[in-house]
């Protein structure tokens, strides 16, 4: 973990598996460094979660990195390395497995009635997915950041670390913290 405080920063990649706090992660970061945020989610999935036709996504995800200005949140590895490329700042939220299950369930009953739940069906499909994303993608997620300069990637592997960090940015920045990864 470093600490990182550069009013040079333009654009953040914050990737890593569901339920780690990607979300919650960027809308900090938006108001500290007064990016606009871009949740990759919201490409992926049109009106009632049907999911965007991938080549359709991948154009408009790689438009949004195409920006001068920009946090965007998500993995969606066919566009991961144009994204990393282009970020100042590559956060990568590399949490055991036990911590993704509880984020994904915490979210779910958090977002319970509320119009659009922030995560799709929580199905079997979706549950799997996240129990093997380590096995199956931390690998090639590890792969792509080990080009990059050790200045420009942050790598948490404990949720109290991302915590304390985000918290030393408002302080450094003279802002109120109280709603820290809310």
């Amino acid at each position: 973990m470093g600490k990182i405080l550069n009013n040079n920063i333009n654009r953040i990649a914050i990737i890593g598996a569901p339920g780690t706090g990607k979300t919650t992660l960027a809308n900090n970061l938006g108001k500290i460094y007064e990016l606009p945020v871009q949740h990759l989610d919201d490409i992926h999935y049109m009106e009632n979660w049907v999911l965007r036709d991938t080549k359709q996504r991948d154009k408009m995800i790689l438009e949004e990195g195409k920006k001068e200005k920009w946090i965007l949140d998500g993995t969606f590895i066919d566009t991961l390395t144009q994204r990393t490329d282009r970020a100042d700042l590559i956060i990568f939220l590399d949490y055991p497995r036990r911590t993704q299950l509880k984020g994904i369930f915490k979210r779910k009953i958090t977002h319970l009635g509320k119009k659009r739940n922030q995560i799709p069906k929580l199905d079997c499909s979706f549950i799997l997915y996240v129990f093997t994303y380590n096995k199956k993608r931390r690998g090639y997620i590890t792969e792509i950041l080990r080009k990059y300069k050790s200045n420009k990637v942050l790598v948490f592997q404990k949720q109290k670390d991302l915590e304390k960090w985000v918290r030393s940015l408002y302080i450094e920045k003279n802002l109120p913290c109280e709603e820290i990864l809310k």
